[in-house]
């Protein structure tokens, strides 16, 4: 079984029953599910305002950079990588940013170099969000895709790369290898739904939609989280 589903929730390392559907309820997912990590001196690259802040332990040092409102420290992450020293802090965040930037090999080698601890990455899957789109309709009208498509006006946030969870895996597995970092866990938003993927995906390959050898994930999991040591790097 692939390694984002064969690891019953409860029995991982990280583990929250909060659910998040977007950006306002991030953060208490997010501090809830990796609070044994996140402490002493917390990194937030792309920090989208800092609103990670707040959800975090009163005892954890808060940095958060990018080109969001303050607090956030202004930080272009394409042309300014991450400004740090090299194993600068404890827990380094980076929350559906890579896929964003021009060069997101060279901004995850970052988070590895400046964090002396761990690095939590979360990536989406856009193949299941342009299926959702496929199945139900554009994302607003006039609108087919979120953060896909060619609106009329340039539009001020939008994703720069295409990959299902699949490939944010592997990307992550062998990136994370190559700057020393071992892998404490991998898993998927929504994968307690993993045998109905199964089944629905059988049936679309049994009436010739789609090929015989797509993983179920492809289409039908939510966002892939990942939590790297990279302390013997």
């Amino acid at each position: 079984m692939s390694s984002c589903l064969g690891q019953v929730a409860r029995d991982r390392l990280f583990h929250t029953d909060l659910h998040y559907h977007d950006r306002a309820s991030k953060p208490a997912y997010v501090a809830d599910k990796y609070r044994s990590i996140l402490q002493g001196l917390v990194l937030d690259v792309g920090a989208d305002g800092s609103q990670m802040a707040a959800a975090l332990p009163a005892a954890c040092d808060y940095v958060g950079i990018g080109i969001g409102v303050p607090p956030t420290i202004p930080v272009d992450l394409e042309t300014m990588g991450v400004p740090y020293a090299s194993r600068s802090f404890d827990c380094v965040l980076c929350l559906d940013v890579l896929e964003h930037v021009d060069d997101p090999h060279e901004l995850f080698d970052e988070l590895c170099r400046v964090s002396r601890g761990f690095v939590i990455v979360s990536l989406p899957n856009c193949w299941a969000a342009f299926w959702g789109m496929l199945r139900h309709g554009p994302y607003r009208p006039g609108q087919a895709t979120k953060f896909y498509g060619l609106p009329v006006d340039a539009p001020e946030d939008r994703h720069k790369w295409f990959f299902d969870v699949c490939e944010a895996e592997r990307f992550v597995r062998e990136r994370g290898a190559r700057n020393g970092a071992r892998v404490l866990q991998v898993d998927c938003e929504g994968e307690e739904a993993a045998e109905q993927w199964a089944r629905d995906c059988a049936a679309l390959q049994a009436a010739g939609l789609v090929h015989e050898g797509l993983d179920p994930r492809s289409l039908f999991a939510g966002a892939l989280w990942a939590v790297l040591d990279v302390r013997s790097a």
